[in-house]
């Protein structure tokens, strides 16, 4: 799992995003913040959404993938959000500096 000291964690939530996974996951991983980590929830997609998350992150020592097989607990689908809020390499670092003030 993950050491927490200034890392920062992204949580992405999905539901039937395979359209647009890749770019999420793509555009958090080359964020410019040395320190991050993903925990990514697949939120009983009915398509290839959990397989390709699971491709991009199963190398990545800082991510975690889960697949929520039931209704129960739904997340939502959120990825858009996500994915426009990381759009930018530096996003994460904007946001760790709103959040520490440093």
């Amino acid at each position: 799992m993950f050491t927490v000291s200034n890392m920062a964690i992204v949580i992405v939530t999905c539901r039937n995003a395979e359209l647009w996974v890749e770019n999420c996951l793509q555009s958090i991983l080359t964020q410019t913040y040395p320190d991050i980590g993903i925990i990514f929830i697949d939120d009983c997609s009915e398509d290839r959404t959990f397989v390709i998350a699971s491709i991009i992150l199963s190398l990545r020592k800082n991510a975690t993938y889960i697949l929520n097989h039931t209704r129960k607990f739904a997340l939502g689908n959120i990825c858009f959000a996500i994915s426009e809020i990381c759009s930018n390499p530096d996003s994460v670092i904007f946001l760790v500096i709103i959040v520490t003030g440093k």
